[in-house]
């Protein structure tokens, strides 16, 4: 019993040894990004030409803007940005779009890097340093549980 146990926890902790530093990367380039803007980026005015509603497995919503800008140093550019549902909700209205332009920060020439909606506080990285934390104590958990499961099923294989 106990080694079927183990058996099957092993594969748990072998996903958060190997989820967490995923997690922890991707986490950490949002932060890059995020301070990239917030250090060289400027404000512009983005016209807003889509959108998009997704709804997830589980009745999640997410929302995206096709948003295109002038950028001085690359001409026009074009994005689709992320926005919280709140935010959302303040610019769509039965399903249509009531703004035409919205605030964004954006690096000037960067075409790598993705813009900030100026006026979305829940999308500026400010929970990042609790998903990277989550993600370390993930990776640890997983690794020390993984570590663990394998002694046991080895010392009672034996």
């Amino acid at each position: 019993m106990i080694n079927w146990l183990a058996s099957r926890a092993r594969w748990v902790f072998l996903i958060l040894a190997l989820g967490g530093p995923v997690m922890g990367y991707l986490t950490w380039k949002d932060m890059q990004r995020i301070a990239a803007i917030k250090a060289r980026g400027v404000g512009a005015e983005a016209t807003v030409t889509g959108g998009n509603l997704r709804t997830g497995k589980r009745g999640t919503l997410s929302f995206d803007l096709e948003i295109a800008w002038n950028d001085a140093k690359a001409g026009e550019r074009k994005a689709k940005v992320g926005v919280s549902t709140d935010y959302a909700h303040t610019v769509i209205r039965d399903g249509k779009i009531t703004v035409a332009t919205i605030p964004i920060r954006y690096v000037p020439g960067e075409t790598g890097i993705a813009p900030l909606v100026a006026n979305d506080p829940a999308r500026q990285g400010d929970d990042n340093e609790s998903f990277l934390l989550a993600s370390a104590v993930a990776a640890a958990v997983g690794i020390v549980g993984w570590l663990a499961t394998w002694w046991v099923g080895r010392r009672r294989s034996a």
